[in-house]
């Protein structure tokens, strides 16, 4: 076998620290793949494999990589990022690091994501119980479930089918439980195992308390003595290891409470084909469908999360009813709402992306015009009787205020149809920051700036004869004949005099 060249030891090192990802390696304008990798992605993605010194490789440019890394999370593979993140100063390696992971669990692109949400889940055992942490990385949603003794299995079957996760983390002793084995077989998420010493029940509570800004979960309803936060600790490190971005938007925990839902297993959902039909998968002729004519994104999420998990408790279900009533009952009103919900974008998967730090300038459009389709829906109530519509009081009072300040900014901040690419400007509007729009004249006309200074010291030094000039030694100066040459002020530095 030939010596590895220094750029392939430097491939190397860093899959060796994914050795369960497809290492996209930035070598210029392309994300390359080598050996098992480059055979693999070559497989699906329809690549053509060559080879360098006998290793197989195969790449992608780096502008249409997302369709790519798209259809290999579609596969559940996990993907890390390999960026040039310096340029050497003379001959020899560019400095080369992952500065992102992406799996199927943890996507927060909308090119990657379903429609619907994209749960992570992590199961862990103690000698007090099993329980389940799941999280949607792209919306913040987050909650635990006690995974109940006396059924064996069974709570655990009936939480995948709702959830419906892409990625699972498991507790490596759970997997001898051939019961369970098949469970995960059967819900088909990509599955990383996790020795049991990692799920510490301390270390899990301090890391929910840490993420969610609290310090403890008694608002949650979760004491000191429970073991319910215990598989969140693995989720969060995971989830924080792989996206390398901060979890801000992580702000609310649920706790799944069998009391006041219907369990639904897996062969309840299938057979009344609440979500899927069972000829081709998709969403043809259910009851999702059927049910289904709701105006924004998050709306329809919220109503299959509804149909996978309906309620039981008979006050949640009578409240729920007198709610929607309510709004049936004035067709004036429920128009005129719907109307403005139309405007209404996903604004749980653009916080999401704000918060990690992945927005661009067409997100913070988004969320500014969402906030004011908002703001329009809240004074349709206005003057009315609201009581039975509990919605609105997230609206009102000091968070409404808030959010109309917010917008506000956004909209004097912000042009109306700014660049993805923040490098190509087009973001900030004039007359928002009088130092940025100094810069701006300084850019675009910097003609005309070198101009004005020259006729002022003109002016200044009364040598009508100056004039600037430019090389590529001295750069811009200023040039003046001889015989002003007693009339030079004591500011100006003498850099070089012509025979």
């Amino acid at each position: 076998m030939p010596e590895l060249t220094p750029m392939m030891r430097q491939y190397v090192r860093i899959k060796e620290e994914h050795p369960d990802a497809i290492l996209f390696f930035r070598l210029g304008d392309f994300y390359e793949m080598f050996r098992t990798d480059a055979q693999e992605a070559s497989r699906i993605l329809g690549l053509t494999l060559t080879s360098r010194q006998g290793v197989p490789m195969c790449g992608v440019p780096h502008h249409s990589a997302t369709r790519y890394i798209a259809r290999l999370i579609e596969e559940g593979r996990r993907v890390a990022i390999c960026e040039q993140v310096s340029l050497p100063d003379g001959k020899g390696l560019a400095d080369r690091q992952v500065v992102e992971v992406i799996t199927p669990g943890t996507v927060t692109r909308e090119d990657y994501l379903p429609d619907s949400n994209n749960f992570i889940v992590s199961i862990a055992r103690d000698s007090s119980g099993s329980y389940l942490a799941f999280l949607d990385v792209s919306t913040g949603e987050m909650g635990l479930s006690n995974l109940s003794r006396e059924s064996g299995w069974a709570s655990l079957r009936r939480e995948l089918a709702r959830l419906e996760p892409r990625e699972a983390l498991v507790q490596h002793s759970l997997l001898a439980d051939d019961e369970l084995a098949r469970i995960l077989d059967s819900a088909n998420p990509v599955r990383t195992e996790y020795q049991d010493w990692e799920y510490d029940l301390a270390a899990a509570r301090t890391a929910l308390t840490t993420t969610l800004g609290v310090s403890n979960l008694k608002s949650f309803g979760i004491d000191e003595q429970s073991h319910l936060p215990l598989p969140a600790g693995v989720l969060l490190t995971y989830v924080r290891e792989t996206t390398r971005a901060p979890l801000r938007h992580i702000l609310a925990l649920t706790v799944s409470h069998q009391e006041t839902n219907v369990g639904l297993d897996e062969n309840t959902i299938r057979n009344l084909e609440l979500v899927a039909n069972m000829h081709d998968g998709s969403t043809r002729y259910t009851l999702l469908e059927t049910l289904r004519d709701t105006r924004t994104t998050m709306g329809a999420r919220m109503l299959r999360r509804w149909i996978l998990s309906p309620l039981s408790d008979r006050s949640s279900i009578v409240s729920r009813q007198e709610e929607v009533a309510r709004l049936k009952g004035d067709q004036a009103l429920l128009t005129a709402v719907r109307r403005e919900l139309s405007g209404i974008l996903d604004l749980e998967r653009l916080t999401a992306r704000l918060s990690q730090g992945r927005a661009h300038a067409k997100d913070l459009v988004a969320i500014r015009s969402t906030i004011s389709a908002s703001e329009r829906i809240r004074a349709e109530f206005d003057g009315i009787k609201t009581s039975g519509l509990s919605f609105l009081q997230e609206y009102a009072g000091e968070r409404s205020q808030r959010l109309s300040e917010l917008a506000d900014l956004l909209d004097s901040a912000l042009v109306d149809e700014p660049a993805t690419v923040l490098s190509e400007g087009r973001v900030i509007r004039s007359g928002f920051d009088p130092d940025l729009d100094r810069l701006r004249t300084l850019h675009e006309g910097s003609r005309q700036v070198l101009e004005e200074y020259v006729e002022s010291e003109r002016e200044r030094t009364g040598i009508t004869t100056l004039r600037v000039r430019q090389n590529r030694v001295l750069g811009h100066f200023l040039e003046l004949g001889k015989s002003a040459a007693s009339r030079v002020p004591s500011d100006f530095v003498r850099r070089q005099s012509l025979a």
